[in-house]
């Protein structure tokens, strides 16, 4: 059972870091704060989809884009742009993204 998981797993890795270099769509939830500097935003967010397919991984991407939109942690957003290796916990991270779409974080009781 270990063994295909992690097989499943390592698929997974394979599918999208085959794509480093190329111009991709991702839907990604946002984890953390947002950092803004100098008209730039970086994130830190779990991948979703990756090229229209449901990523069935629990994989990490970072991202830097420029956005004057006010993007929150648990927000999803859509980004297009070139894929480069990650590094650390990131699976991959894109630079200058498109900011295509976002999907605003649904509010709770403590909002």
């Amino acid at each position: 059972m270990g063994f295909i998981q992690h097989a499943n797993y390592l698929k997974g890795l394979n599918d999208i870091t085959s794509h480093i270099g190329k111009s991709v769509q991702i839907e990604a939830q946002i984890t953390h704060a947002p950092e803004i500097k100098n008209g730039s935003q970086t994130l830190r967010a779990n991948i979703i989809s990756f090229n229209y397919s449901i990523n069935d991984i629990k994989s990490q991407i970072y991202l830097s884009l420029r956005s004057q939109t006010e993007l929150k942690q648990g927000d999803a957003v859509i980004v297009r742009g070139e894929i480069m290796p990650g590094f650390g916990s990131y699976v991959v991270s894109m630079r200058q993204a498109n900011l295509v779409a976002i999907r605003p974080r649904a509010p709770t009781l403590i909002d």
